[in-house]
């Protein structure tokens, strides 16, 4: 994916957040209007509906299936979880939103921004540019996506990379260029990063491949046998010879029969067959990981009447997942979800993605994620910078918007902190919670980490009813940072939606549309 263009995708999704417990929508939404027209047009339809419910009060229309009565909360199964679960994409596109003519790179604060994300992977240089990125040059060369390119004086080396690193302290996922570049030329690039002092831990072969919105793709890669008998078997073979410790992942998709991309229907038999030709030749070797994208798409605007609908959304994702991984036959080789987050696709007026509630969306699925698909051991959300309100920074140099942390970032930054280093996810379960949508769907989602960076909790709070759960089981007393707000709301910045810190002994309420961090 990239950061400066919109395109058509089989399946895109994003994360979360929730405001200091009581505030009202009424003054939420007169601190979201000033920041865009689409944020008064959402306030001024919602405001009346929404004010009781994210008070504590009512229920939206459409939104409740089930109110909360004595809500009990429980533990589910526990799943083994990489202590590198969640990362961010580092996306070269995103440069972008730093108007500074002449930039060799990404500037300093760039780097800060990036380390308070909390990320336990750094994904670089991400999306489709990787497939046509020339390292030594710190662009893309010949993306018809970047063609002309939009920020021509912008790079993005691995001096950027290394800067970011020194922040951050977590090894980058490099994409290599496995389409218009070569072996020996990615060698090379991987031989640099590692005297530059940077780790060589894990690596994607290409980006997307088995998708057709790009007619390169299918140039390249006819098919996925072709795919895994020129790539993945023999670059695998090559690299874990430079590096034994390396992780080396491979595209994989969701081989939907009916898709019209043709290539995508067999895609992922046909990699295996690749490979197997591969190592049969003597040169070849399975990868340790297939990788996966996940951005799910609405097909509405967000109105009162359908949230509920579209917050039920991310239920299904996990099952898709596990079901796609048991079909490919992957057995114990993981899913990498190397790019997670709501589509960016947004073709009509007030779409889901410039709203508060693609947050609250986009934490249900990274949660879901982490607690019950069991085939997943990591999770890069799309992505750190970019123009959209879904992206974690956002700024927009054309109108005059300064850089944001928005909240999808702040859901992401609060999730990579409770996910930190942690090596289990417990999944919480509900009793007697309020539903959501047409399907009655569940309106409560948590998981609990556990692992050497302790014991941490994220709740969220699905419906437009205040819920109520009791402190000193599964849910501990203690410290809670919180946000809430509209999710039909147009929400550019973290900040407008006032997030603060409650205090929880023998009870700890939820507020509406809420997210909750321990």
């Amino acid at each position: 994916m990239s950061s400066t263009t919109t395109r058509r995708f089989r399946v895109r999704t994003a994360l979360g957040v929730t405001l200091a417990a009581g505030l009202a929508v009424a003054t939420a939404t007169a601190a979201m209007a000033g920041g865009s027209g689409k944020a008064g047009k959402a306030a001024g339809g919602a405001a009346g509906a929404l004010a009781g419910a994210v008070s504590g009060g009512g229920a939206v229309a459409g939104a409740v299936g089930k109110a909360a009565a004595g809500v009990t909360v429980g533990t589910g199964q526990s799943r083994v979880l990489s202590p590198s679960y969640f990362g961010v994409a580092f996306d070269y596109g995103g440069g972008s939103i730093y108007p500074n003519p002449g930039t060799a790179g990404y500037p300093a604060a760039a780097d800060s921004q990036l380390a308070a994300l909390s990320p336990a992977t750094v994904r670089w240089p991400a999306g489709t540019s990787a497939n046509y990125w020339d390292w030594t040059k710190g662009q893309p060369v010949g993306d018809p996506y970047m063609t002309p390119n939009p920020t021509p004086d912008f790079h993005s080396y691995l001096s950027d990379l290394e800067k970011a690193y020194a922040q951050t302290h977590v090894p980058p996922v490099f994409v290599l260029n496995v389409m218009t570049s070569t072996l020996a030329d990615q060698e090379a690039m991987l031989v640099q990063a590692k005297a530059d002092g940077l780790p060589i831990d894990n690596v994607e072969l290409g980006n997307e491949l088995d998708l057709c919105f790009n007619s390169d793709y299918q140039k390249y890669f006819p098919n996925g046998t072709d795919y895994g008998s020129k790539v993945v078997g023999p670059w695998s073979y090559a690299l874990h010879n430079l590096y034994p410790d390396l992780k080396i992942a491979a595209v994989a998709g969701f081989e939907d029969s009916t898709s019209k991309c043709v290539t995508d229907r067999t895609w992922n038999a046909d990699v295996q067959t690749g490979i197997k030709t591969a190592i049969a030749a003597g040169d070849g070797r399975e990868p340790d990981a297939y990788i996966m994208h996940v951005h799910p798409t609405y097909p509405n605007a967000l109105t009162t009447d359908n949230v509920g609908d579209f917050l039920a959304g991310p239920d299904t994702w996990p099952g898709k997942v596990q079901a796609a991984a048991t079909a490919s036959k992957f057995g114990t080789t993981p899913v990498w979800l190397t790019e997670i987050s709501f589509s960016l696709s947004d073709a009509f007026a007030d779409p889901p993605q410039d709203t508060y509630g693609v947050a609250l969306y986009n934490s249900s699925l990274l949660m879901q994620m982490a607690g019950s698909a069991t085939a997943t051991d990591m999770a890069e959300f799309w992505s750190s910078f970019g123009s959209e309100n879904s992206y974690a920074y956002t700024a927009s140099p054309t109108k005059n918007l300064p850089l944001a942390l928005t909240p999808d970032g702040l859901a992401m930054q609060w999730l990579a902190q409770a996910g930190n280093k942690a090596t289990s996810a417990t999944p919480l379960t509900f009793n007697d919670e309020p539903t959501i949508g047409a399907n009655a769907a569940p309106g409560l989602v948590g998981v609990k980490f556990t692992g050497a960076g302790g014991t941490h909790e994220v709740l969220v709070n699905l419906s437009g009813t205040s819920v109520t759960v009791p402190v000193g089981g599964a849910v501990p007393a203690g410290s809670y940072q919180q946000v809430s707000g509209d999710p039909t709301a147009a929400v550019r910045t973290a900040s407008s939606l006032n997030p603060g810190t409650v205090s929880a002994s023998g009870t700890l309420t939820l507020p509406a549309y809420s997210i909750s961090k321990m």
